[in-house]
């Protein structure tokens, strides 16, 4: 090789090197330029409200009202406060609102306003807007949709063009329903207090069960007074009045309980009732030990196209939406199901007077 060919090559392998180097490195004034900053500027305790919207034209408002959240777009449903911001207690992962006021951003990832839409962060084609309002009526707009990246966003403040990809935030973090941020328990109620339930139908068929105190089971033979317990545990059995006095079915009984003692709710229709609501189809009245009552009503559905009914409780302000298969079990009960056969019943005790 002769000294002309070693010029050359090393002319060459010098311009690589730059080349390679601007690359990799870049321009090291305009890195400086994307110092990691907060996507929010406000802390998690300005926010004093928060509306989401997605990409199929739901939405949901939740509204701060003193220490706790309200969900404004279902005529203020009280929100899990916890699932909202830290310090109200204990939510599954982290509270949105601390989520989002903890977020950095440094370099975007896209400047163009023409990538906006095939991200899906543009102001009219987004998978979330999520809108923040501050007590000073200020409002924050942000676009967000995954990103390319496993367990990543896309986000993009309202006005800007640009786009940044942040790792600790989800789309799942952002969820437009209900369920997501309420406690979903709608009738609740100590199954243990609940000595009668009663229920009629629009059918016309109607029943009625009541507990009643059996024979405590037969001590074994204890030989040290000091493990004899001084009372013997009270044993129940559940009797029918109406239609008949045959023996309930205690297993049967026991799951149509659970399902009344702990009713959940799939939707919230709101404090006004819905069209229909003064002809259930079912009522059920559970009376109490002390005497009171809880009244559930189960109506029509909610649309043609759905099996779900709408529902009140008397322990709710709140008119509420079940799913269809809670509903069903409290529409098709079958009585013979309930029913000890004869041959397997014992005579229903007396019901003990009053002293």
């Amino acid at each position: 090789m002769n000294k002309t060919n070693k010029i050359l090559i090393g002319i060459a392998l010098t311009q690589l090197i730059a080349i390679v180097g601007m690359t990799f490195i870049g321009d090291s004034s305009e890195a400086a330029t994307y110092e990691p900053t907060s996507l929010i500027e406000w802390s998690a305790d300005e926010v004093t409200s928060i509306t989401i919207d997605d990409d199929e034209s739901n939405s949901i408002t939740l509204q701060k009202s003193g220490e706790n959240w309200l969900v404004a777009s279902s005529d203020d449903y009280p929100a899990d406060t916890s699932r909202i911001l830290k310090g109200a207690g204990v939510a599954q992962g982290s509270p949105v609102l601390d989520k989002l006021t903890s977020l950095k951003v440094d370099r975007p990832t896209i400047r163009q306003p023409e990538n906006h839409a095939p991200l899906k962060v543009a102001a009219d084609v987004f998978e979330r807007r999520v809108t923040l309002e501050n007590s000073k009526g200020t409002k924050a707009v942000y676009y967000v949709a995954s990103g390319a990246r496993p367990q990543t966003v896309h986000v993009r403040r309202d006005g800007e063009d640009n786009v940044f990809e942040i790792s600790d935030l989800s789309t799942w973090d952002l969820s437009t329903s209900l369920s997501n941020w309420i406690d979903t328990a709608y009738q609740t109620v100590e199954k243990s207090d609940v000595v009668s339930v009663a229920a009629e139908f629009a059918d016309g068929k109607s029943f009625r069960i009541v507990r009643r105190e059996s024979e405590a089971p037969e001590k074994g033979n204890e030989t040290n007074a000091e493990d004899t317990p001084e009372t013997d545990p009270i044993e129940y059995k559940w009797w029918f009045t109406v239609p008949t006095s045959d023996e309930v079915v205690q297993t049967e009984v026991d799951s149509l309980l659970a399902k009344l003692t702990a009713l959940r709710l799939k939707d919230v229709h709101g404090k006004s009732a819905p069209e229909g609501a003064d002809a259930p189809d079912a009522t059920w009245t559970l009376t109490m030990a002390d005497g009171k009552k809880v009244v559930l009503t189960v109506g029509a559905k909610t649309s043609d196209s759905s099996d779900d009914r709408h529902a009140k409780s008397t322990a709710s302000e709140f008119h509420a939406i079940i799913a269809s298969w809670d509903a069903s079990s409290l529409l098709e009960v079958d009585l013979e199901k309930l029913r000890v056969k004869p041959a397997d019943s014992e005579p229903a005790p007396e019901t003990p007077k009053k002293k």
